[in-house]
C-alpha cells in the first residue's frame, strides 16, 4: 500500500497524531538506516557518502548550512519517503547496464543519466550552491562550477560524474554510439568531443546514481538528531492524547503537532 502513495498523500498518512502513525514513521526511519547501512558497503557508493558528508560538515563549520527545524513536521516525513523511494529505484536503473545491445543500453543509460543529472541538482546542489554563493544561481553548470571551486576545490572530485557536456549532448541527442568498437561520442555545439568507451560511460552512469544516494543519505543522516526529536515530541503527544482522551483537530496557525509534543514532553518531565 505504501508504495502506491504519493509522497504527499503518505505524509498525510504518517501525520496523524496516532500511536500506529508513529509506528510507521519509526519504522520507516529504521529502514532508511537500514539501507544506508548497506549503501555504507558499497564500493561506489562508500567513498562517495564519506565525501558528500565531508562537504557538509564543512558548510556547517563555515556557516552555510544550519540544522534546523522546518515549518511542519510534515516536511520531513514527506523528505523521508522521497528518499526511500530514490534508494528502492537502484536496481531498477542498475538492470538497464546489463544488455549485450551497446546501442540500446547506451541510450537507456543516457536518459537515465539526464534524468539523475538534472534530479541531483534540482533536488539538492541547487539549494547548496546557493548557501555558498548566498544568492541566488542561474543555472546547473553555474552551481557545479560553485560547489567544484568551494574550499579552494577541496571537493572537486566529488562531482567528476557529472559532465555538462555529456548531459547536453544526450538532450541534443547528439550522441554517436559505435556499437562495434564499443564507444560513444558525446558532441557539444564546438566543444571538443568526448570520446568515451562503453564501459567508461557505465562507469560514470552508474556513479552519478551513487552521487544521488550519497547525497541523500547524508542530508538525512545530518538531520537525523532533529528526525528523532520529531518522533520524541510527536510520541509525547500521542501519549497525552490517549492519557486525556482529547480530540485534535487542525486550525490554520495553530500550534503544530510538534509543539503539543514538546508541551507535553515538558509536563512529563516535571512530574518525574
Amino acid at each position: 500500500m505504501r508504495d502506491s502513495l504519493t509522497p504527499e498523500k503518505f505524509g498525510e498518512e504518517l501525520s496523524a497524531p496516532t500511536r500506529e502513525a508513529n509506528d510507521l514513521f519509526r519504522g520507516l526511519i529504521e529502514e532508511k538506516l537500514k539501507i544506508h547501512s548497506d549503501l555504507r558497503k558499497s564500493p561506489i557508493c562508500a567513498p562517495l557518502m564519506t565525501q558528500v558528508t565531508a562537504l557538509l560538515n564543512d558548510l556547517v563549520k563555515d556557516g552555510l548550512l544550519a540544522l534546523e527545524l522546518k515549518a511542519s513536521d510534515e516536511d520531513y516525513l514527506r523528505e523521508i519517503y522521497r528518499g526511500a523511494q530514490s534508494n528502492d529505484s537502484v536496481d531498477a536503473h542498475s538492470s538497464h547496464v546489463d544488455s549485450n545491445d551497446v546501442r540500446e543500453s547506451a541510450i537507456a543509460m543516457g536518459e537515465i543519466y539526464r534524468a539523475n543529472y538534472e534530479n541531483i541538482f534540482k533536488q539538492h546542489l541547487l539549494g547548496l550552491a546557493r548557501k555558498i554563493k548566498k544568492s541566488k544561481v542561474k543555472s546547473n553548470t553555474e552551481a557545479l562550477g560553485i560547489l567544484t571551486d568551494y574550499k579552494k576545490g577541496k571537493h572537486k572530485e566529488l562531482f567528476r560524474s557529472l559532465i555538462p557536456q555529456i548531459r547536453n549532448s544526450i538532450v541534443h541527442q547528439d550522441c554517436v554510439i559505435d556499437q562495434q568498437n564499443r564507444t560513444i561520442t558525446f558532441n557539444d555545439q564546438d566543444k571538443t568531443p568526448i570520446v568515451a568507451s562503453y564501459d567508461e560511460f557505465r562507469q560514470v552512469f552508474l556513479e552519478t546514481i551513487y552521487l544521488k544516494l550519497a547525497v541523500s543519505v547524508a542530508e538525512f543522516e545530518l538531520n537525523l538528531p532533529i528526525i528523532k526529536d520529531i518522533l520524541a515530541k510527536r510520541e509525547a503527544a500521542v501519549r497525552a492524547i490517549e492519557k486525556y482522551h482529547l480530540k485534535v483537530e487542525r486550525r490554520e496557525g495553530g500550534p503544530s503537532l510538534y509543539d503539543f509534543g514538546k508541551f507535553a514532553e515538558e509536563r512529563e518531565k516535571k512530574k518525574e
